[in-house]
């Protein structure tokens, strides 16, 4: 699933908006702060997050890629592995384009098959939830220029 959105910023201002958040993710996580020269890929940290029923459950966060004009990070489960990509690009001065993805990779086909029927049920709400995760990227960005 596939959500772009064009922001007034600069691809430095959104590098930095991600990496500040990786960063916090981190900390919130494993209780240890660590530096952004520290921060490569791969890495990776224990999560607790609570899952589309409520449930709290550990996973696995790996941090794919970071860079100037992307990031991406995967987290693995007992369920399967999920991977969300942002990725951007100058569309003039002053103008990014952000696109962000989701998408999920089961490791069994009855769970294969659930995701799929799901995520067909739940389109446009995981779409309008997507569209809310780049308005608070945007909300943040705006923030931090005020």
């Amino acid at each position: 699933m596939k959500a772009t959105r064009i922001m007034n910023a600069s691809c430095k201002q959104i590098q930095q908006l991600i990496q500040e958040n990786v960063l916090e993710d981190i900390y919130q996580s494993s209780g240890k702060r660590i530096s952004v020269d520290k921060l490569s890929a791969p890495f990776e940290y224990q999560k607790t997050l609570k899952n589309r029923m409520g449930k709290m459950g550990k996973v696995k966060a790996s941090i794919d890629e970071l860079s100037t004009y992307a990031y991406q990070a995967s987290f693995f489960s007992a369920q399967g592995k999920n991977t969300l990509r942002y990725t951007w690009k100058v569309i003039d001065e002053g103008h990014v384009e952000v696109i962000y993805e989701e998408a999920y990779e089961a490791n069994t086909k009855a769970n294969d098959w659930n995701f799929h029927l799901m995520s067909f049920l739940y389109k446009r709400n995981n779409k309008k939830r997507m569209q809310t995760v780049l308005q608070y990227m945007e909300d943040a960005l705006k923030q931090q220029a005020a």
